[in-house]
């Protein structure tokens, strides 16, 4: 079975300058990749908050951005676990939304995990489980 790559996603401006403010991040025109630039490992619990209380899913997608980049810096493989232990609920709750989100950051261009994100793994995980495949070797 081949893996089927989702409709491309990106962020709105309107979510970037109201998360910017919200948020009190740097919003400037040269930021060409804004939600990962802006990212703080040490505000992932911040953030998670704040996602919780939106409703609107432009702003949603964007700010699930910053968290995934937030939680890939983890310096410490403990604080990465326990992040994660996090963000995979929500992730897997909201699916249709982050599907483009959680299919990038699986990177399946490769098979070999050590030239991948940390989070690849985790993600090709949540993307297995919400399509169904339980045999991940006969994935092509």
């Amino acid at each position: 079975m081949l893996l089927q790559k989702p409709p491309f996603r990106y962020e709105t401006r309107q979510a970037i300058d109201e998360l910017a403010k919200e948020l009190n991040l740097p919003n400037e025109p040269h930021m060409q990749d804004w939600m990962w630039e802006v990212a703080n490992p040490l505000d992932v619990d911040k953030y998670v908050q704040h996602y919780l209380s939106l409703t609107d899913e432009d702003k949603k997608f964007a700010l699930m951005e910053i968290i995934i980049q937030a939680v890939e810096d983890q310096e410490k493989t403990v604080e990465f676990s326990n992040y994660w232990g996090v963000v995979e609920p929500i992730l897997k709750e909201n699916f249709s939304l982050h599907e483009w989100s959680i299919w990038y950051w699986s990177f399946f261009e490769t098979d070999d995990l050590a030239n991948c994100w940390l989070i690849a793994p985790f993600m090709r995980e949540v993307w297995y489980s919400a399509n169904g495949f339980f045999d991940k070797s006969s994935i092509g």
